[in-house]
C-alpha cells in the first residue's frame, strides 16, 4: 500500500510515476481527502474537449492499432505553445519512446493550469534509459546526468542514411523551442540521472534509479515559431 495521505496536491509529474507503479505492482493508495476524486479522474477519466486535464494515457506497441496521439492532441489547449509547436513536441517525444526504450509500458499525461498560466505534460517510459542506450552504443560518459545532457546537446545513437529526412536534435529542439524560446521549463529523469532547465540548468544524481525515462515540460500560454529553432 502507498500511504500519500499527507499529499494534498499532484502535478502530472509526481501524478505519472504514481499511476505506473501502481498499476505495474497492483498496489492500493491511501490518499488525502483533498485529492482523492481528482488522482481518480486522472487515472481513469475519459474527458471532453474543454476539460482541463488529459488523463492517463498508454501509448501501444503497434502504432497502427490505434493513435493516442491524435486524442491528446485534440485535447490540448493550442493556445500553450500553438498547433505546430505541440505537434512537434508529441511526435517527437513519442518517436524517441518507440525507436529507443524498447518499453514495455509507456504513458502521457497533462494538466492545464489557467491561473498559473501553464499547461505540464509529462511522458514515461519503463524501457532502456537514455544512459543505459548510450552504454550499448559504447558512448563514455562517467555520470547519468552527464549522458542526458549529451542527449540534450544532439548525441543520437540512431543510425541515418544518405537520404534520410532531416528531424532534427530530439530533447536539443525542444530545449530551444519551449525552454529558451517559450521561457518553460524542462524536466529529464533517465535511471540515476536527472536534469532540469528553466532561467538556469541544474543536473542530478539521483540516490535510487528510475526506472526508464521521464521526460516533463511546463508550456506557457503563447503561440511559438517552431521554424526559428529546427
Amino acid at each position: 500500500m502507498l500511504d500519500l495521505r499527507q499529499y494534498s496536491w499532484f502535478y502530472p509529474t509526481t501524478l505519472l510515476p504514481l499511476f505506473h507503479l501502481k498499476k505495474t505492482k497492483s498496489l492500493r493508495c491511501e490518499l488525502h481527502p483533498g485529492v482523492k476524486h481528482y488522482f481518480e479522474v486522472m487515472e481513469q477519466g475519459n474527458p471532453g474537449k474543454g476539460k482541463t486535464y488529459i488523463p492517463f494515457v498508454e501509448l501501444l506497441h503497434d502504432r497502427s492499432e490505434r493513435d493516442p496521439l491524435k486524442y491528446v492532441y485534440d485535447l490540448l489547449d493550442k493556445s500553450y505553445g500553438g498547433k505546430d509547436a505541440l505537434c512537434f513536441l508529441l511526435s517527437e517525444l513519442t518517436d524517441n519512446i518507440y525507436q529507443h526504450s524498447k518499453f514495455t509500458s509507456a504513458y502521457i499525461l497533462a494538466q492545464k493550469y489557467p491561473k498559473k498560466g501553464f499547461i505540464e505534460i509529462c511522458f514515461l517510459d519503463d524501457g532502456v534509459s537514455i544512459p543505459q542506450n548510450f552504454e550499448n552504443h559504447d558512448y563514455y560518459f562517467e555520470y547519468d546526468s552527464e549522458a542526458i545532457i549529451q542527449a540534450i546537446n544532439g548525441k543520437s545513437t540512431k543510425v541515418t542514411y544518405p537520404g534520410d529526412p532531416e528531424r532534427g536534435y530530439g530533447l536539443n529542439n525542444i530545449l530551444k523551442i519551449f525552454v529558451e524560446g517559450g521561457k518553460g521549463e524542462l524536466l529529464v529523469v533517465s535511471r540515476k540521472g536527472a536534469f532540469y532547465k528553466s532561467q538556469d540548468a541544474k543536473m542530478y544524481e539521483l540516490g535510487n534509479e528510475f526506472q526508464g525515462t521521464l521526460v516533463s515540460l511546463r508550456i506557457h500560454e503563447g503561440k511559438l515559431n517552431i521554424y526559428k529553432y529546427i
